[in-house]
């Protein structure tokens, strides 16, 4: 899913450990451990790509809404799906099509112990996406925007 070499992309030429938690924005890709529903016994979750789908500020610390990526794309078709096909994918720091689920999404702090960073660029960001696959994540953003104003009415 992501490359073991990371690729370097206009995002993490300019960016460091210092500055990526104040650059990080929706429609970046960034390697975060997700927690599964497996027992792995104690195993850490695999670093695996992951959707920024908002970014917010609160009591003065960052926080990410961040989307579970996988590459079985089936479990990414349904309405909050984000579907990054193999054109879009090596653009995005990808190397195959991967499907992010709006469905299946996580609140953390630019801090967070689960983030991946790479030693070489010294941020979690890999990529960031381009084309129909961001359109398609504005879309879910709506949907997820929508159902929060329900909710809270």
């Amino acid at each position: 899913m992501i490359h073991t070499a990371p690729t370097m992309t206009a995002k993490t030429q300019t960016t460091d450990r210092v500055s990526w938690p104040e650059e990080v924005a929706a429609g970046d890709i960034i390697s975060f451990r997700f927690p599964t529903d497996d027992d792995t016994g104690g195993v850490r979750p695999k670093a695996r790509p992951c959707l920024v789908l908002a970014v917010a500020i609160v009591d003065g610390r960052r926080w990410m809404l961040v989307a579970y990526g996988t590459t079985v794309l089936k479990k990414a078709r349904n309405g909050r799906g984000i579907l990054v096909n193999a054109g879009e994918a090596a653009a995005a720091g990808l190397d195959r099509a991967t499907g992010f689920r709006g469905d299946r999404i996580l609140t953390i702090t630019t801090s967070d112990p689960a983030l991946a960073v790479s030693p070489v660029f010294r941020t979690p960001i890999i990529g960031r996406l381009t084309g129909r696959s961001l359109k398609r994540m504005q879309m879910v953003q709506a949907h997820l925007q929508a159902a929060a104003d329900i909710l809270a009415a």
